[in-house]
């Protein structure tokens, strides 16, 4: 996953807390600010793969999450499920829809 290719959104990474009605970009200070579960993914687009790490904080009530990438002919959406106090990590293909 990780080589020369490898893309990380950072804040370029677009979730849905509302089951996919809007996407947010958010930057990390806002997760707090805004009381949400924090995500960001990387991309490797030659081995066709994302990687998705999700954290729900304390006091976050939010059992998933829609993670999004539209980027370079992509359309590529996933909801994920997030528990309070586990690190998650996703591995998918992007062309598994």
């Amino acid at each position: 996953m990780l080589d020369a290719n490898t893309e990380f959104l950072r804040w370029n990474t677009k979730v849905s807390y509302d089951s996919g009605s809007t996407f947010v970009q958010y930057k990390a200070p806002e997760w707090q600010i805004n009381q949400k579960t924090a995500v960001r993914a990387i991309v490797n687009r030659p081995k066709n793969l994302i990687a998705i790490y999700a954290v729900q904080p304390y006091g976050v009530e939010q059992s998933s999450v829609i993670v999004k990438y539209d980027q370079n002919g992509y359309n590529w959406q996933r909801q994920i499920d997030v528990r309070a106090g586990v690190n998650e990590l996703y591995i998918f293909k992007l062309n598994d829809i």
